[in-house]
Parts: C-alpha cells; sequence; structure tokens
C-alpha cells in the first residue's frame, strides 16, 4: 500500500488459511491483512477461535492449509529452531500477567531482556527506564510485583512486551481479569504506545464496551469464519 509515498508494509498478511487446534478446524480460509501501525480488534464468543488465530500467528498452533506472513517470516516455515529469533519481533500481553511476584519489577524485566539476548547490563537498565517512563510506572522499579496492583501488573507485562522493539503486539483479551477503570486507562496506554511507535497492535477481546469505547478495526470469529465488521 502507498501512502503519501511512504510504503506502508503488512505486518500479518493470511491467505485462505484454515485454523486447527489439533485436527479440528476451528476457523476456515482466513483472510486477514494488518499494517504497519494498525490497531485491530478480533472479536467473538469464547471458543469461536480468537486464541486459536492469535496462537497461529504467533507460532504456538501449526498453520497447515493457506499462507501466512507475519513479520516478515512465513509461518508455515517456522522450526523449534527459528521460531524463538521470530518471537522476538513480537510483544505479547496475556489475561494472566505472566509476572514472578517474588522479584521486583526490574528483576522481571531485566530477565526477560536477558532472555533476548541483551548482555550489557547498562544498555538493559536503560531500556528498562524508558519502558517504565513509557507506560508511566518509573518510580516502581524497585517495586514487588505483588505489591502492586492488577492495573499496574499488567501495565509491567505490557512493559516486558515492548522491551524488544516489536514490530507487531499480540494481546489476548490482556483486559479481561482487570476492572473497567484499570481496563480503560489499559487501552488509552496501549493505543497511545502503538501509535507513538508505529506498532501494529492484534487485540482479541469479548469485551464490546472496550471496543466501542476504543473503535479501531475489527474482525468476528463466529461460525467457523471470519469476517471484517465494518
Amino acid at each position: 500500500m502507498e501512502v503519501l509515498g511512504l510504503n506502508i508494509k503488512n505486518v500479518i498478511s493470511l491467505k485462505n488459511a484454515d485454523i486447527y487446534q489439533g485436527k479440528s478446524l476451528i476457523l476456515q480460509d482466513v483472510n486477514l491483512n494488518i499494517k504497519e501501525a494498525e490497531f485491530t480488534y478480533l472479536i467473538g464468543k469464547t471458543g469461536s477461535g480468537k486464541s486459536s488465530l492469535l496462537k497461529t500467528i504467533y507460532g504456538e498452533l501449526p498453520l497447515k492449509k493457506g499462507t501466512g506472513i507475519v513479520v516478515d517470516q512465513d509461518i508455515k516455515k517456522l522450526t523449534y529452531e527459528n521460531k524463538y529469533l521470530f518471537r522476538r519481533k513480537l510483544g505479547m500481553i496475556f489475561q494472566q500477567f505472566n509476572l514472578i511476584k517474588s522479584w521486583n519489577v526490574y528483576q522481571n524485566l531485566d530477565y526477560s531482556l536477558r532472555a533476548l539476548d541483551w548482555k550489557d547490563k547498562d544498555k538493559r537498565l536503560l531500556r528498562i527506564k524508558e519502558v517504565l517512563s513509557d507506560i508511566g510506572l518509573s518510580n516502581k522499579i524497585k517495586s514487588s510485583i505483588f505489591e502492586l496492583s492488577g492495573g499496574e501488573q499488567q501495565r509491567v507485562a505490557i512493559a516486558r512486551a515492548l522491551l524488544n522493539y516489536p514490530k507487531l503486539i499480540v494481546a489476548d483479551e490482556p483486559t479481561g481479569s482487570l476492572d473497567m477503570n484499570s481496563a480503560d486507562e489499559l487501552m488509552y496506554l496501549i493505543k497511545k504506545i502503538a501509535s507513538e511507535n508505529q506498532t501494529a497492535v492484534i487485540f482479541a477481546t469479548h469485551d464490546m464496551r472496550i471496543v466501542d469505547k476504543f473503535p479501531a478495526l475489527t474482525y468476528l470469529c463466529k461460525d467457523g469464519h471470519l469476517q471484517s465488521i465494518d
């Protein structure tokens, strides 16, 4: 796509893709294109295929039929060896925060950077301070995870997703365990950061209140198919 002389690339491009969970066909003939910096909702009832589609996008489930390119990677060619490198290009946020509660904020984020092969301790600290500033938790760097509210813990999970400058954020029901005010704060934050960093976001939710309040391009999983909602 060409806009004002700028070449806008697809971050996700699925064509005629069948989404399987084991041997069960979950979604059939999926066509999905998400561009750089584009925020996209994935909606549908529990069990409609949202999570299975996301898992296919980030390589947890194999793509058996159709084609799929995600952040320049042919996901049909993912292997045990290259899957780890592929996921370095992604930021992932889930309903469960998956933080080590006995550690403080710095320790959780530093652990993730070391896993991403950031070897320089000073550079890791600088990046941690940058992402904590982005999410408004600079003063919590030494706070233990168990001391934080649910909304603050989810902000730390967002910070972790941003650490490696991802081209795509995959968010699977990240507001599901938050109260309404915390969920709204999280949405303002994710949309702001995604816009500032030109990061694409695919955001699965069943909370239509959020979709109505923070409108964006929306796809519906229903009856084994994916359809665009105007």
